[in-house]
């Protein structure tokens, strides 16, 4: 509901009231039980309840907002390290293609085999 369309309610409340209210031009209705529920002092204790969920909401709406920014901010970091982590792997690849080529790794005190075995684990995880 707008708040033009509450102000006119708020309005029609007050005039209600002055004029004796509902129930009084009602009355012996059958409606008139139910009139005396909808009272011009319920309807705007409704309305103030709307107000209030909606100030809650912006408030949820901005608590929102700051997540999802710190969710993509995460995400970014997270695929950096992700990207360096690939770079790393493919840099240790080409590591142990050359020992491999040379006959390096017999001079590497176990460096290269350290290599290929975390490479290994890395891939049997994949």
């Amino acid at each position: 509901m707008t708040n033009p369309n509450k102000a006119e309610l708020r309005r029609l409340c007050d005039e209600i009231e002055n004029c004796g209210g509902i129930a009084r031009l009602m009355k012996g209705g059958l409606f008139s039980s139910w009139i005396e529920l909808v009272s011009p002092s319920s309807v705007r204790a409704l309305l103030d309840e709307c107000d209030r969920l909606q100030a809650t909401c912006g408030g949820l709406d901005r608590q929102n907002d700051a997540i999802a920014e710190e969710i993509g901010k995460v995400t970014a970091e997270r695929d950096a390290a992700l990207a360096e982590l690939e770079a790393c792997k493919s840099q240790l690849r080409a590591l142990i293609h050359i020992s491999d080529a040379t006959g390096w790794e017999r001079h590497t005190c176990g460096e290269i085999a350290k290599a290929r075995a975390l490479l290994a684990k890395e891939a049997s995880n994949a």
